[in-house]
């Protein structure tokens, strides 16, 4: 969670659909379960911040 969040962070990830297309399309499946089966709130809410704060 720690290295996925980081890229968030470090990428200025703003949009969990783009998010999911990242991790189809370049294999982090890991990362795909994640968002979509365990970590899914935490990750919508830390994507939800990085927007807020690129918006300000």
């Amino acid at each position: 969670m720690k290295e996925l969040a980081k890229f968030l962070i470090e990428n200025n990830i703003t949009n969990y659909a783009v998010f999911l297309e990242y991790c189809i399309g370049n294999k982090r499946y890991d990362w795909f379960k994640m968002a979509t089966e365990t970590h899914t709130l935490a990750i919508i809410k830390l994507i939800e911040g990085i927007e807020k704060r690129e918006s300000n």
